[in-house]
């Protein structure tokens, strides 16, 4: 079996570690792990109408309880629209689609990068990313990582002028329910470029050398345990 696809940029980050030894060991922990049978994709795709108050909440209650999903993804798309959606509330604004962004580690081997959709208030585009789990979430110095990514992806062009947001759902240390933060790349710790594409580059030469392996992923990730953590499909891309 050929080994699993890299994580999504957003986890991608949360595998970095200061050597490549610990990298390797995070990312084959990573690869072990059986993925839970359902995602925040639906929750991904209706949280623009949400935070632009365009749908009443009883027509996004709907939508999620006909999402095909067990009834935990069920409840948790619930809770994150509803969160969203008080988030944008008594705000004056417009969400729209856009296009994924990539950053270049190599020659052979970029990393894509996803916004949930942008948005323009009082004639300013703000470029959003949802963080839509109530644990495994990001620490905020990962967070800083993910938007340093959107930053080199997706400010430019058309959205060289744009701010970045990052809705954060999660449950903070020590809460017991979810919290609503909104966060730009001033609310987080610095990161450098030099040091997001130095992380980006140990993951991947992590990935190439457990690639070498041999290792049955099948009957590794028969042995691994469920994470609320892929949501995405992998965002690697070799050409």
């Amino acid at each position: 079996m050929a080994i699993p696809p890299l994580p999504p940029s957003h986890d991608l980050v949360r595998l970095i570690r200061s050597n490549q030894k610990e990298t390797e060991e995070a990312l084959l922990e990573y690869l072990r792990q059986k993925p839970i049978p359902w995602n925040y994709q639906r929750a991904r795709s209706l949280s623009p109408f949400a935070y632009a108050q365009e749908v009443p909440l009883s027509a996004l209650k709907r939508a999620c309880d006909a999402a095909r999903m067990p009834q935990a993804g069920r409840t948790a798309t619930w809770d994150v629209l509803q969160l969203v959606r008080m988030a944008g509330k008594g705000r004056s604004l417009q969400c729209h689609g856009m296009d994924d962004g990539f950053v270049s580690i190599r020659k052979d081997l970029s990393v894509r990068v996803a916004a949930d959709f942008y948005f323009v208030e009082n004639r300013r585009a703000t470029v959003l990313w949802l963080q839509p789990r109530r644990g495994y979430a990001l620490t905020n110095r990962q967070l800083a990582i993910f938007g340093s990514l959107m930053r080199i992806a997706l400010v430019k062009g058309n959205f060289v002028d744009a701010n970045l947001e990052i809705l954060d759902l999660s449950v903070p240390p020590d809460e017991a329910e979810r919290q609503v933060r909104r966060l730009g790349l001033e609310d987080l710790p610095h990161v450098s470029e030099a040091e997001v594409t130095e992380g980006l580059q140990c993951v991947a030469d992590a990935y190439d050398t457990i690639a070498r392996m041999d290792i049955n992923w099948k009957e590794l990730r028969q042995r691994g345990k469920p994470k609320d953590r892929r949501d995405d499909q992998g965002d690697f891309f070799r050409e």
